[in-house]
């Protein structure tokens, strides 16, 4: 068996004469933009898509995290955030101000 068996030269003597492919002879091809092409997308797509998804659900993910509802609970006072800046700012004394 040899090379010329196997792949044709040109792709032109694999391709049929009636095949309207690539030759600019669109009298034989077959249309697929049809009312019942489009029908038949519209159920498939609506079929694959989650109706109940909604973007709007999901935060932006260029936007700082909204802080945690434990990080600072309902009942923190100005008493007790003042408090806990002293006590900040002395153990940042401590380590000599490398404190992060």
């Amino acid at each position: 068996m040899n090379s010329d068996e196997l792949m044709p030269d040109s792709a032109v003597d694999a391709i049929p004469a009636n095949n309207s492919i690539g030759n600019g002879n669109s009298s034989a091809a077959v249309t697929w933009n049809t009312k019942k092409f489009r029908d038949e997308y519209d159920m498939i797509k609506i079929r694959l898509t989650d109706q109940r998804f909604s973007s709007t659900n999901f935060r932006d993910p260029l936007m700082p995290c909204p802080p945690h509802h434990r990080q600072y609970p309902g009942h923190t006072t100005p008493a007790t955030e003042k408090r806990l800046k002293e006590l900040m700012i002395r153990i940042k004394g401590s380590f000599g101000g490398e404190f992060r």
